[in-house]
């Protein structure tokens, strides 16, 4: 998968990234469901091989102090060896395993290939329209995805719009990397949202309700200044491409290269 330095071979007097002639294809949701449920079938079975493994041949190996205590360690061992053994195979299944969403960028624009939906492109000579947003994933009832990441983390998100098509991607990133990614790309102006204006935030809502999206989105929000942003972050809710944050940078350095080259 191509990233940020091997897209940069060629640039504008300004410095921007344009498209190179070979197309750049960004595999979206990495951590989709057939995968998820193959790593928990692996931890499963992992955790039940290196304990058979451990309390075989701890025994033989350890200290006499120490065989006593082989069924303790066999069980904490395991569950060590099983997620480090589980975390290489994660890491090698994301690179050939992927979840059939995907873009494609290149010289005439965005294809955009989804799952059981016909593909489309977005034309880089088109009046391509860019939405950027974000937020931090806390103060809400967070599930799903949002939950297996960290609360401190931001969700970096954009909507481009190109005729009738239109697109959202985004990432979820730390917050050092977050600030870094908007300071390397100043034209991309990610206007920040807060989930808590309309996320249900009360102490039965959080706490002893399963997470869930809000039905609808408050008339005051939609008028006010981020109702924009709220409208597309529905969207992402259904039609977003999850990137990596490293792919992620890729896109919207893409995009915002290709409307520097159009605005000239």
């Amino acid at each position: 998968m191509l990233g940020l330095p091997e897209l940069a071979e060629r640039f504008t007097n300004r410095g921007m990234i344009t498209i190179t002639p070979s197309p750049i294809v960004l595999h979206a949701d990495q951590e989709h469901s057939g995968l998820r449920m193959v790593i928990i079938i692996a931890l499963f079975a992992g955790v039940i091989f290196f304990f058979l493994l451990l309390n075989t041949f701890w025994p033989q190996i350890a200290p006499p102090q120490l065989v006593d205590f082989t069924s303790i360690i066999a069980c904490f061992g395991s569950l060590v060896l099983a997620l480090v053994a589980v975390w290489g195979i994660e890491q090698g299944l994301k690179r050939v395993w992927h979840s059939g969403r995907l873009l494609t960028l290149d010289g005439e624009g965005i294809l955009v290939q989804d799952i059981d939906l016909p593909p489309y492109t977005l034309n880089w000579s088109g009046n391509m329209n860019q939405l950027y947003w974000r937020f931090t994933l806390k103060g809400y009832k967070r599930g799903g995805r949002e939950r297996r990441v960290p609360e401190k983390w931001i969700c970096l998100a954009v909507q481009v719009r190109e005729g009738e098509n239109q697109l959202i991607t985004y990432t979820y990133i730390a917050p050092k990397q977050a600030d870094q990614l908007m300071a390397r790309h100043g034209r991309a102006h990610f206007h920040e949202i807060h989930p808590a204006d309309v996320y249900a935030t009360d102490a039965r809502s959080r706490y002893l309700s399963l997470p869930s999206r809000p039905e609808k989105i408050p008339a005051d929000i939609l008028a006010g200044k981020d109702g924009k942003q709220w409208l597309a972050e529905q969207r992402r809710w259904l039609e977003g491409f999850e990137l990596s944050p490293r792919d992620f940078e890729t896109f919207i350095s893409t995009i915002i290269g290709q409307q520097a080259v159009t605005d000239n």
